[in-house]
């Protein structure tokens, strides 16, 4: 049987100047979520930061319980 856990990553994405300014503008929030998804799903970015996977997950019943947090420094 294969359950998940759920956890929260810590990520950084390199910009090019017009990445930047449509996600820094806040005029077109539509276009900013579509340029996050297409980095995210092309890999185009890098793990940074806080990063952890809490005890309780999202308290899915396909997911494993775990019983201390797991913390990391990416």
């Amino acid at each position: 049987m294969k359950k998940y856990i759920w956890g929260r990553v810590g990520i950084s994405f390199h910009l090019t100047e017009e990445e930047f300014r449509i996600l820094s503008s806040g005029m077109d929030e539509d276009k900013a979520v579509d340029l996050l998804r297409s980095k995210l799903a092309s890999g185009e970015f890098l793990p940074s930061g806080e990063t952890y996977f809490p005890v309780g997950g999202d308290g899915d019943v396909d997911g494993w319980m775990l019983s201390e947090e797991i913390t990391l420094d990416l």
